[in-house]
């Protein structure tokens, strides 16, 4: 396989962290933090479901394969990194979540 797909995912992945990021930034307040990180942690999973099934599908069909673990973990990685960087941590208190 080519060394020009080998690492495309990563480039996804960098470009869908920053995307959702900007989405945690904007509707914060939509959602508790609880709820982000419970979308978060399915999207990285279903990123890396993804690309795990790819060991089940013909070789040139790989790289799809690695866009959409790139859009799904990036996005998820985004929202768990908003939440890091936007959530005081008194908002954590387990009593108000």
């Amino acid at each position: 396989m080519p060394h020009q797909k080998a690492d495309i995912h990563q480039v996804w992945t960098q470009g869908f962290l920053y995307a959702g990021s900007m989405v945690v930034s904007a509707y914060y307040q939509v959602m508790s933090p609880r709820h982000w990180l419970f979308i978060s942690s399915l999207t990285g999973t279903a990123g890396w479901l993804l690309l795990y099934s790819a060991s089940y599908a013909p070789v040139e069909y790989f790289h799809y394969f690695q866009y959409g673990f790139g859009v799904l973990a990036g996005i998820g990685s985004g929202f768990a990194f908003g939440l890091i960087i936007l959530t005081p941590q008194h908002w954590l208190d387990k009593e108000k979540l």
